[in-house]
């Protein structure tokens, strides 16, 4: 039984010494910096890339929603005008500056007829706007892949009713 005993005892005895040597060594240290590389280039950056891209979304869809806006108080001979007077101020704030955007956005609007009403019938204005967005940081490793190595490139669509249907006619 004190054979057993003494077994284990220079077992752990001789684990801690190996940890000990291993440690002067220096080969944890020789091992950080790839293992830094590939954690930075395969997970850091590609995250920083993706908030980005998410926070890219909210700015494009945030322009759409303000163009739909004002297109729907406008009479359509007025539309295009007034989308594209709400794309420049856009453009001069800082969640247009933010967005980084390669060209400008594109926008196209439609008028659908809705359902028909006593008062009339109800018009929907349609405001797509095309985007594209580059990276915030473009990985050469991923030189294809859109939002880390290429540009993205989405749509944004939105439909409201018209606060003054006769305004689609004009």
């Amino acid at each position: 039984m004190n054979e057993l005993i003494n077994r284990t005892r220079f077992k752990t005895h001789s684990r801690k010494r190996n940890s000990k040597v291993r440690h002067r060594g220096g080969s944890v240290l020789s091992e950080a910096g790839p293992a830094l590389f590939i954690l930075f280039i395969c997970a850091v950056f590609p995250v920083i890339d993706i908030i980005f891209i998410g926070i890219s979304y909210c700015a494009c869809s945030t322009l759409n929603s303000l163009q739909l806006r004002e297109v729907a108080r406008l009479p359509s001979s007025q539309a295009m005008a007034g989308a594209q007077a709400v794309e420049e101020r856009w453009k001069s704030s800082g969640l247009g500056c933010l967005a980084g955007s390669n060209i400008d956005p594109t926008v196209s609007i439609t008028y659908n007829n809705g359902e028909d009403n006593p008062v009339g019938t109800d018009v929907y204005v349609n405001v797509a706007t095309n985007f594209s967005v580059r990276p915030l940081l473009t990985l050469p490793f991923f030189p294809g892949v859109p939002g880390l190595g290429a540009p993205l490139q989405w749509t944004v669509r939105g439909q409201r009713l018209m606060e003054n249907p006769h305004y689609a006619a004009e």
